[in-house]
């Protein structure tokens, strides 16, 4: 059902048979379409516009006495004729459609792009669109780039997606990934889920080139790739990101607070690939207090139950380690001799003195070398498990947005339902 243009309190009416409007307004209101149709159809043919728009959305919705499509149409451009913008966009909406009449691409083409030079953000975005495909007009990306640029600062998504995938294929430009990105962060931002998938995929891409940065020992443009990647979201640009925080690597400042909050996130979603680094920082940096470590004792507590026991012995650490606010004797007690039963010989050495009757708080300093086992991480790259090959092998530009026009959701916004209408005090709307 449309909104109808609203009755507004005024001295003197700015329509001639303002009576009527809002006769027509409360009759609409009332359900009584028969007598709303009548009154606007009276207070139009007087010339007041905005019941002239009123009426048109009844015939365009059927609620009209007679609904008429033809009629509608008929409407929209005296509305249009009379400068109301919305008169005028439905008017190329039924004009691109051949709704009421045949189809005219030409003159929907012509409003729409007159509507996009006064800002008005679906006619803009549907101007360019019909620029791109040339529809109504000869092709030219120029124009549609220009037309997209303004429906995309009026915030419109699509537009927003057609601006990254217009700078991701290098279409009218260069290929400039940054532009193309901060488009598709916008577009994404909105719930365009293709500018959402387009900002993983280059976030990724930054991850790859990061590693090939990094095999290369560039290290400080490796450390910006996947700062550049952890930022957009890509979880293992993170975590590689982390590793340079932890070893201060390629002029990333040393931050073993980050690093850990990196490495937690992917002892949360992966533990087997995450929970040996945080166990590694944990253990090395003995002097900074890690509170958020329920991934890693559940990770551990998994471990030792299916018969690891260096991982028995590592939780048996965790509950003599006051900095996880975790003592607890009886429960390091448990998990050293859980490790022992599990032949880890420097666990059966804890907990004989841990049990010997001259024992006081004897404190276990660090864990032998061995404790960690060979999956944690080191300073080399990881690639992410789940892949077995370079994202940036199968990448390129102008070969992934190379027929953007049809992988975007580029469906012209032609209806007109929803549309608001004018109020009667504003004839250009």
């Amino acid at each position: 059902m449309f909104s109808l243009v609203p009755a507004t309190a005024q001295t003197a009416p700015v329509f001639p048979r303002e009576d009527l409007f809002q006769s027509g307004n409360s009759a609409f209101e009332s359900r009584n379409y028969v007598r709303a149709s009548s009154d606007f159809d009276a207070a139009c043919r007087a010339g007041h516009y905005p019941a002239c728009y009123n009426l048109a959305l009844m015939h365009d919705d059927g609620t009209a006495t007679g609904a008429s499509q033809v009629t509608a149409r008929t409407l929209y451009r005296k509305i249009c004729d009379a400068g109301y913008s919305l008169g005028c966009y439905n008017l190329a909406a039924y004009l691109d459609q051949g709704k009421g009449g045949p189809r005219d691409l030409p003159a929907a083409f012509r409003h729409y792009s007159q509507l996009a030079e006064k800002g008005h953000m679906k006619g803009a975005y549907n101007a360019g669109h019909m620029a791109l495909k040339g529809e109504g007009t000869e092709p030219d990306i120029f124009t549609a780039i220009r037309f997209f640029e303004i429906a995309a600062d009026k915030g419109s998504p699509e537009a927003q997606t057609a601006m990254g995938a217009i700078y991701e294929g290098g279409y009218g430009y260069f290929v400039d990934l940054p532009k193309a990105l901060s488009w598709y962060e916008k577009g994404a931002a909105q719930g365009n889920t293709f500018a959402s998938s387009r900002v993983t995929l280059i976030a990724r891409v930054a991850y790859d080139r990061g590693t090939d940065a990094e095999r290369n020992r560039d290290y400080a443009e490796a450390g910006k790739t996947f700062a550049f990647s952890c930022e957009r979201g890509y979880q293992m640009g993170c975590y590689q990101y982390g590793i340079y925080q932890y070893y201060g690597r390629g002029g990333v400042g040393q931050d073993p607070f980050a690093a850990f909050s990196a490495f937690n996130a992917f002892c949360r979603s992966d533990p087997d690939f995450g929970c040996p680094s945080v166990l590694k920082v944990a253990q090395e940096k003995r002097s900074y207090n890690f509170h958020d470590i329920g991934p890693l004792k559940s990770w551990l507590e998994a471990k030792c139950r299916a018969g690891d026991g260096v991982q028995c012995y590592n939780l048996s650490m965790l509950y003599e380690d006051d900095r996880f606010y975790m003592e607890d004797r009886d429960k390091r007690l448990q998990y050293l001799k859980a490790a022992c039963d599990r032949n880890v010989s420097y666990a059966c050495n804890a907990h004989r003195q841990f049990t010997a009757p001259h024992y006081t708080d004897l404190k276990i300093t660090s864990a032998p070398p061995s404790a960690v086992s060979s999956s944690g991480y080191s300073s080399g790259s990881y690639r992410s498990p789940t892949s077995s090959s370079s994202t940036m092998d199968n990448y390129n530009a102008r070969a992934a947005a190379r027929d953007f026009s049809q992988r975007l959701d580029f469906i012209r916004s032609i209806g007109t339902a929803g549309q608001k209408p004018c109020p009667a005090s504003n004839r250009y709307c």
